[in-house]
């Protein structure tokens, strides 16, 4: 689980490059991450079971899961903290909601309740700018 997440970490950070502006960084944050959690649907489910039974896996699972993934959003946010558009909290709420939004349109919508992937990415992607604007 750990080399799994680790990867993804390094694929963000290293194959995304940052966006001209905080609406255009999130909205591509979270088609880059609803597409991510899309791949990593069979990984995540059998993660998710674990987790349920074992609860050490959970343990594990929210601390190298999403409590990893929002920090690596908050990394790339900072640049935006410099352009004094963001601060701390602002961060901090950010990555998170961004980190729960991608999990939920990018795995839980299509994979697990059988919504459509194209229009559940559609949705996430409508909701980024809807979350970028209101930072603005």
């Amino acid at each position: 689980m750990s080399s799994h997440i680790s990867r993804r970490v390094v694929e963000l950070t290293e194959h995304l490059a940052f966006s001209a502006s905080l609406e255009e960084e999130i909205r591509q944050l979270v088609s880059w991450e609803v597409d991510r959690m899309w791949e990593d649907r069979d990984f995540l489910r059998l993660t998710g079971q674990r987790a349920m039974l074992d609860p050490k896996v959970a343990r594990f699972a929210r601390l190298e899961g999403p409590t990893r993934l929002a920090k690596t959003i908050a990394e790339r946010l900072q640049h935006y903290k410099d352009q004094r558009v963001l601060d701390d909290d602002d961060i901090e709420v950010t990555s998170n909601a961004i980190s729960a939004l991608c999990f939920v349109f990018g795995f839980m919508r299509p994979a697990v309740l059988g919504y459509h992937r194209k229009e559940a990415k559609r949705m996430a992607v409508n909701v980024a700018k809807i979350i970028a604007r209101g930072l603005q």
